[in-house]
């Protein structure tokens, strides 16, 4: 509202002259309980959304677009435009006759946006329900104006009020106008009630918002301007301003209304007092002190309102507007509503009908139809563009000839609810602005039925990487289907098929799920390997012409799987044979080894015999495979291992022969002592051969250094000792003699190799002369 009073030429007309109305702005009989009901529907999330859009807090759809709406100044070109196309959208999509008025005054030109409810029964009589529109701020050229309480308070109101009473019939007819120009004088409003008084519309009431919501005091007082008692007018705004209080009293809303009969001329209301109409301006506390801090200001923002203020502010609008209109329901309609299946599975789609038969004499125009969906149903969508506002689904603007039916279904979805659940929705309600009829339809009873899924699943053993594992899914109740391999790896497939690129331990999951419930399973899976591995000891053996070679294999289980390999040779042309050993013990070999646990090897041996005539140089290769029998790939595990014999020349006969020498061969001991003989012995032959060690002969105790010697290579020599000891008793002179042998352990012959040495021990005795001491004190001798 502008700040203070302006001055305004209003043309030819003396104000003293104007006629009053043919009627007053008493309210009309009316049904009080649709009353309470319409107040119940005022809101603080509509009403919080609605100005958020108003004051540029959140975009708004414009056109069919996004757009903002940062200001409402009447002069800012493309944002009053918007602004006033959108709530020209806004009242349109409500079913409303939506016309702009434009207007030029005082150098301002702009339009203002009228939305009409045609009357029932007293059409000709017009209600009034205002607010202005536009903004203004501190800013710069106005931009950004949120004009938030300043006055998006009192336009959410008008569409509120617009919006909600479109659902019922009203007794007179109803304008809800939105004005601009205000903030430069009233402008839009000026002209506006020009138009109507030079058109001779009966307007019976005005109610005009202006300021809403705003109280930081502790008392919710509220402003209700009249004209002064002295005024002829002023029975007609006391009218309008008791139904107001009377609201307030009825409802027990926390709202103290003030009405001062002033003649304060400050807004929109003013122009219609100056045209000789009733009308009243509802504001906050304007007189009490309690005057926005924020007005005018970029600061006029949503956040600094007292929302239950406001809220109580718009329910009493609403009440007022309800009673003057004279609210009642008249609706001509048959109502038949059924839904299909029923049964229906939880979870699962379903559909509502509503069948609307026009029973009246003539054609409905402007209807609206609403039906209360249950609760646990989900809405998916509706035909004839029917839209669902809360939990109640609205069809707006339809016509229906005299007998015809229409019918409106709603697709829904059941909730995830217990099987044998009652689905009951509300009542079915249809309204016509052109037919003053009503009906009610009967709610809908919907039972469901549930079934809860039981995931289970299985698969082969041991699953093999690089293999495809087939996974039997065995779930019940289930529609739809998520696994989880463990490897990273997802699929919705029914019964999948995959195949692990990597060993090691895994957990498949699988969820089995129906439109409501789901249920979970995990199973570990250990992901194997088959492998093998051929290792032998030596890649190449030498052999002589005739004679036999031994190749020696390790095979080893290098897989994680417990498997048995198929052997096999191939190539070669000398003859060979395949032996396997295990625990010491040969056997001829079978076409299979194992079962062999992963990480565990056997060896094998593979003979080759070298024929006659194989020339020296000459190499014969084999090739020994082993091939997985437990392996499902294609190819299985193997592997190879080559063995290559090579023929040297013929070798001469092997020789043996022994010799044993003596470092001396005699000595002479003195009874009692030992004397020790060293001798070499050397292998004379041409084969490495060992000796055996025999001390024959001789009396006296003889004790070789070993009894054993070898193996020892062709020409080589090793030392021995024999320790030889007399006994006391030996008499000089005497002697013993010892023979060491040495026999070729290796030599086949029937009299091996073998050499003998000869050790002769003398005994050899001493004499001790007496020992003379010589007294040389004494002239005699001492013998001792």
């Amino acid at each position: 509202m502008p700040l203070g009073f302006e001055l305004q030429a209003l043309g030819d007309v003396p104000l003293t002259l104007v006629p009053a109305p043919a009627t007053t702005a008493a309210a009309l009989a009316h049904d009080e309980t649709l009353v309470g009901e319409i107040l119940a529907q005022v809101l603080e999330r509509t009403l919080h959304t609605s100005v958020s859009g108003l004051s540029g807090e959140t975009a708004v759809t414009v056109g069919g677009a996004p757009y903002t709406i940062a200001t409402r100044y009447t002069n800012s070109g493309t944002p009053i435009t918007k602004a006033t196309q959108y709530v020209y959208e806004q009242l349109q999509a409500l079913g409303l006759s939506v016309t702009y008025h434009p207007w030029t005054r005082s150098g301002y030109s702009n339009r203002n946006v009228i939305g009409v409810i045609p009357g029932a029964t007293h059409a000709d009589e017009i209600v009034l329900v205002t607010a202005h529109l536009d903004s203004v701020s501190n800013a710069p050229g106005d931009n950004p104006a949120p004009g938030a309480d300043d006055n998006a308070s009192g336009s959410a109101a008008v569409l509120l009020a617009a919006n909600i009473l479109s659902r019922y019939d009203l007794d007179r007819t109803v304008r809800f106008v939105l004005f601009t120009g205000e903030e430069q004088g009233l402008l839009g409003a000026y002209e506006y009630a020009t138009t109507v008084y030079n058109a001779g519309d009966n307007i019976v009431a005005v109610y005009n918002m202006d300021m809403l919501a705003w109280d930081d005091l502790s008392g919710p007082d509220l402003d209700l301007f009249t004209r002064t008692s002295s005024n002829p007018g002023y029975a007609g705004d006391m009218a309008i301003a008791n139904t107001f209080a009377s609201i307030v009293n009825t409802y027990a809303l926390d709202l103290t209304p003030h009405i001062r009969s002033t003649g304060m001329g400050s807004s929109d209301h003013y122009p219609f007092w100056q045209r000789g109409f009733p009308a009243i301006l509802a504001i906050e506390d304007y007189t009490g002190g309690d005057f926005n801090d924020y007005y005018h200001t970029t600061n006029d923002r949503l956040q600094v309102f007292n929302m239950p203020y406001y809220v109580d502010f718009v329910k009493a609008s609403m009440g007022t507007a309800a009673r003057l209109a004279g609210v009642t329901r008249r609706y001509p309609f048959e109502i038949t509503t059924l839904a299909t299946p029923d049964p229906v599975t939880a979870g699962e789609l379903f559909t509502y009908t509503v069948l609307l038969t026009n029973t009246a004499r003539s054609a409905t125009t402007g209807m609206v139809v609403r039906t209360t969906l249950p609760a646990g149903v989900t809405f998916l969508g509706a035909s004839e563009g029917g839209n669902l506002e809360e939990n109640t689904v609205f069809w707006r603007g339809k016509t229906l000839a005299t007998g015809a039916t229409l019918p409106l279904t709603i697709q829904l979805r059941v909730g995830c609810v217990p099987s044998g659940t009652l689905l009951a929705g509300g009542a079915t309600q249809a309204t016509a602005l052109s037919w003053p009829a009503a009906a009610t339809g009967a709610p809908v009873t919907v039972t469901t039925t549930a079934s809860v899924p039981e995931a289970t699943f299985s698969f082969p053993e041991p699953a093999i990487r690089d293999y495809p594992v087939t996974f039997a899914n065995l779930s019940q109740n289930a529609t739809a289907y998520l696994w989880d391999f463990g490897d990273g790896v997802t699929t919705t497939t029914t019964s999948p098929v995959h195949t692990y690129m990597a060993t090691g331990s895994v957990t498949a999951t699988l969820t089995a799920s129906n439109s409501c419930f789901s249920d979970t399973v995990a199973h570990r899976l250990v992901v194997g390997e088959y492998g093998v591995l051929l290792e032998p000891e030596l890649s190449v053996r030498m052999v002589a012409p005739g004679a036999s070679v031994t190749h020696t294999l390790w095979l080893t289980n290098t897989g994680t799987v417990t498997d048995s390999y198929t052997l096999s040779l191939s190539g070669g042309e000398w003859a060979s044979t395949r032996c396997t050993q295990r625990l010491g013990i040969h056997a001829a070999m079978t076409s299979t080894v194992g079962p062999l646990p992963p990480g565990s090897a056997m060896p094998l041996t593979v003979t080759v015999t070298a024929p006659m005539e194989a020339i020296s140089g000459t190499v014969d290769s084999l090739t020994l495979s082993a091939v997985s029998l437990g392996d499902p790939r294609v190819p299985p595990a193997s592997a190879l291992a080559q063995l290559e014999t090579r023929a040297q020349e013929a070798l001469p006969p092997l020789e043996y022969g022994v010799l044993l020498a003596p470092e001396l061969s005699e000595a002479q001991v003195t009874p009692g002592a030992s004397v020790t003989y060293t001798l070499w012995l050397t292998n004379t032959g041409t084969a490495t051969d060992t000796y055996t060690l025999n001390l024959s002969g001789g009396v006296w105790t003889g004790v070789p250094s070993t009894a054993e010697v070898g193996p020892l290579a062709p020409a080589s020599t090793v030392m021995l000792t024999v320790r030889v000891t007399v006994p006391l008793t030996a008499l000089s002179g005497y002697e013993d003699t010892l023979l060491l042998t040495a026999v070729s352990q290796q030599d086949p012959q029937a009299q091996p190799a073998s050499a003998t040495a000869q050790l002769r021990t003398r005994t050899l005795w001493v004499t001790f002369l007496p020992l003379l001491l010589c007294d040389e004190s004494a002239p005699t001798l001492r013998q001792n």
